[in-house]
């Protein structure tokens, strides 16, 4: 008998697809009974989706080399330093709301992101300290060379679903989600993409 948190779906890894974050956004927004896993649930956002919360804290920093001096006291001295993020990432819009010049910011993946941090090609890069230890398990960097310089914000990173969704499928897999924390599985899950725990 499958467990309870898992609803009986078909699905396979066929029917997921890894998308462009911003291409990710349309397609939710456009296409019945799809989801988007996963982003931050910003006011922004709020009333394009519907959602299933939390998977878990999202902590957007603005993360350097340990080799580098950084004086960050409030989001006016972002404006002194080039910084690398994604398009349409939740880092994007806070680095905006900050104003951070568009001539400060440089667009890129994670791996592209990584490297210009690490080659000096920019100063600061905006993601957790999370992912940064995630893409360093799958390249040759070590996450020890890396610090957090400053928070912009501390988010619930969610599934957001197509808003034509049926509240009762919502519910579902709301609940799926609470009983997979309640057993733990999805700290066991995320330490085992971020820690290779």
């Amino acid at each position: 008998m499958s467990p309870p948190y898992r609803r009986g779906s078909q699905q396979t890894k066929v029917d997921f697809r890894v998308v462009a974050l911003e291409n990710g956004f349309e397609a939710v927004k456009q296409q019945r009974n799809s989801v988007l896993f996963s982003i931050a649930r910003t006011e922004e956002r709020e009333n394009n989706f519907k959602w299933v919360c939390p998977i878990d804290q999202l902590r957007t920093q603005l993360v350097g080399l340990k080799s580098r001096d950084f004086t960050i006291n409030n989001d006016n001295d972002l404006k002194h330093y080039d910084i690398g993020t994604i398009k349409g990432d939740v880092g994007e819009e806070l680095l905006k709301k900050a104003g951070v010049p568009q001539s400060r910011m440089s667009y890129g993946n994670e791996y592209n992101n990584l490297t210009r941090l690490i080659n000096g090609q920019t100063d600061l890069y905006v993601v957790s300290m999370d992912n940064v230890a995630s893409s360093c398990q799958n390249r040759a960097c070590d996450v020890s060379q890396f610090k957090p310089v400053y928070t912009l914000k501390v988010t619930d990173l969610c599934y957001a679903l197509n808003k034509a969704t049926a509240d009762s499928v919502v519910g579902q897999l709301q609940t799926a989600l609470d009983e997979l924390h309640d057993k733990g599985r999805v700290e066991a899950l995320k330490d085992k993409y971020t820690t290779g725990r």
